[in-house]
């Protein structure tokens, strides 16, 4: 597999130029921050390249469960994502729970590297026919905002819910595509980065948020089944909704940052 470097937060930041405001612009905006959260494949969001759609191994409008703010979430809303790894062709295991919180507590979009904010953004404008999106008295999201009765026009459930200009599910190509528009605009070599660039990315600013913590909640949110030992290592709510608030661009550089040329290996 060809090798490429992370597309991390503070690229994310710095793409400043990108589409964040129009119909697709948004869904491609979630694309990308719901990439690096979940540390999603490249054909994860969608179905890879030459693949049959098949609702059950995609993430669809049932993917998503909305959730009130609570304890283990310092009182934030979240959401729970559910996740078919890519590799589980019968989708016999079913979706992997990754729970993504607000990482703020201000206004609804006042962060524009929050996942969450992102991802209700492009459930609200398609979902409730670009009314806008409500919110309280202090711009905060209105209460159970997601159970408002949708439009007429709203998608099924069943249908893919990452999807690309035309409206048809997102391809491990789209993916790279996304990837690099978003590592041009960061002022980064397009050709450095492929569909997996926010799966590393995300990985990269977990481990830069969490020191040697990160080691096994990367490896639940990312769904990698090496080392048997981990299955017994519960995932723990409260741990993955505190690195999902907590994750921020500006820390430590890479070595891929600093090193022309070089790409991590994989061993």
């Amino acid at each position: 597999r060809r090798l490429c470097r992370g597309l991390r937060l503070e690229h994310l930041a710095a793409a400043k130029a990108v589409d964040r405001s129009s119909p697709t612009g948004i869904v491609e905006w979630a694309t990308a921050l719901t990439s690096h959260s979940a540390l999603l494949r490249g054909g994860e969001p969608g179905v890879p390249d030459n693949a049959d759609v098949d609702p059950r191994r995609i993430i669809t409008w049932r993917s998503f469960r909305w959730q009130r703010g609570g304890r283990e979430s310092a009182g934030r809303l979240w959401v729970l994502l559910m996740v078919v790894p890519i590799k589980d062709t019968t989708a016999t295991r079913g979706g992997y729970p990754t729970p993504i919180a607000r990482r703020h507590d201000g206004a609804f979009g006042a962060d524009p590297l929050c996942t969450y904010d992102a991802l209700a953004l492009a459930w609200w404008r398609r979902r409730h026919g670009g009314a806008a999106f409500p919110v309280d008295a202090d711009g905060l999201p209105a209460a159970d905002w997601w159970s408002r009765p949708p439009a007429a026009s709203a998608p099924p459930l069943d249908a893919p819910f990452f999807t690309d200009a035309v409206g048809l599910v997102v391809r491990t190509t789209g993916v790279r595509d996304l990837a690099r528009r978003y590592a041009a605009a960061a002022g980064l070599d397009p050709a450095d980065v492929g569909a997996k660039s926010f799966r590393i990315g995300g990985a990269t600013d977990w481990r830069d948020c969490l020191g040697d913590a990160s080691a096994h909640i990367v490896r639940q949110r990312g769904r990698w089944c090496s080392d048997v030992a981990q299955v017994y290592q519960r995932p723990l709510l409260a741990s993955h909704l505190a690195a999902s608030m907590w994750v921020r661009p500006g820390g430590s550089a890479d070595l891929e940052a600093v090193c022309a040329g070089f790409a991590q290996p994989r061993f």
